[in-house]
């Protein structure tokens, strides 16, 4: 799998590269607290290729969607660790 890159440091983008089309799971980080996160968030549960969704610091409105951790959307390091 490729790694496209970010959008508004938000949302990853793969490309599966497989040459027989298997199914990729995906575990997800969405970053921010807001309703725009959330609504991001609600999307992108829907999808067939997630396996798990994280949210980070997340709302409670994402708690009912995805794993809320406790890294500051701020701290860099922190996520890139996660």
């Amino acid at each position: 799998m490729k790694v496209s890159g970010f959008i508004d440091g938000q949302v990853l983008f793969c490309q599966n590269d497989s040459k027989n089309n298997e199914r990729v799971k995906m575990k997800i980080l969405v970053v921010g607290s807001g309703g725009r996160e959330h609504a991001l968030a609600w999307k992108i549960s829907q999808s067939p290729h997630l396996e798990k969704l994280f949210c980070a610091p997340g709302n409670p409105g994402t708690m009912s969607i995805a794993e809320n951790v406790a890294i500051d959307s701020s701290d860099i390091k922190g996520l890139l660790d996660f």
